[in-house]
């Protein structure tokens, strides 16, 4: 699978969470927001250690690549503040901020400007080399 297929899952695989999550009573969307982070924290790292780092080398990438990392910033901070609200109230109003955030952000990469100008740049054969190398990194990530 392609790099930009298997982060396009990824993101279809959270959103599908997230919507678990906004009609689950709290000890459910407690349990579904274990997985929301977990999900969100393995796609970050993937994305930070291989994903950008092999784009970095296009110029047209570059300014994109520091506002996702901005976007990884303020959700990796969000996620932390989630994980230690008890209040439901507080809770709910942080996913939905979380859920807006991440959603923009996967509209950003996907029908913005970066998976098409990623087609146009980086080779067929590529785009299956990184995707083997996320899904290796996946791999070890969940078996740590």
């Amino acid at each position: 699978m392609d790099a930009l297929e298997l982060l396009k899952q990824d993101h279809a695989r959270v959103k599908k969470l997230f919507d678990k999550a906004e009609s689950a009573d709290d000890r459910e969307q407690k349990r579904i927001f274990s997985q929301i982070k977990s999900e969100l924290e393995m796609h970050a790292h993937i994305e930070e250690n291989i994903f950008y780092p092999a784009m970095q080398r296009y110029d047209e990438l570059k300014e994109m690549i520091v506002e996702s990392l901005k976007e990884h910033n303020n959700m990796k901070t969000l996620l932390q503040k989630m994980a230690s609200l008890s209040d439901r109230e507080d809770f709910e109003d942080k996913l939905e901020e979380l859920i807006d955030n991440v959603e923009h952000h996967a509209e950003d990469e996907e029908e913005g400007k970066m998976f098409p100008k990623v087609r146009e740049l980086v080779s067929v054969n590529e785009l299956q080399k990184l995707g083997a190398q996320l899904q290796a990194a996946k791999g070890q990530r969940k078996a740590s």
